[in-house]
């Protein structure tokens, strides 16, 4: 079976979910770049809070560091935004191989610049 990449894309955030794996990456914004207005939340903030309630609603989440329940910092891109690591509750191949997993795994890295770097929670 071969992998097929979903992209969803927010104003802040953009998740690429391979949906015959389960795996997925999510690209936030530069810190930088984040906006914030008095008594109100940072526009970063909010676009998280968005794409996490588009991402449950198609079955994925952020995977956790088990001891601290953070997501875990997959990498990041070329330009410095922090990468995190996604799963999918229910992918299409119910037990996708090693080498599936590990040709999904290069591809999403390939498509958001990533290098292989170590898992640490963020």
């Amino acid at each position: 079976m071969t992998s097929e990449v979903q992209t969803l894309t927010s104003a802040t955030h953009v998740a690429h979910l391979d949906v015959f794996t389960g795996l997925g990456l999510l690209v936030l914004p530069a810190a930088r770049s984040d906006l914030y207005a008095d008594g109100m939340t940072s526009l970063n903030a909010a676009g998280w809070d968005s794409m996490m309630r588009e991402l449950k609603a198609h079955g994925w989440e952020p995977l956790e560091d088990d001891e601290t329940a953070l997501p875990v910092l997959a990498g990041q891109t070329p330009d410095g935004r922090p990468v995190v690591a996604l799963y999918g509750l229910e992918p299409l191949q119910e037990e996708p191989s090693l080498e599936a997993m590990a040709q999904a795994d290069a591809s999403l890295r390939a498509l958001v610049g990533l290098q292989r770097l170590p898992v640490v929670a963020l």
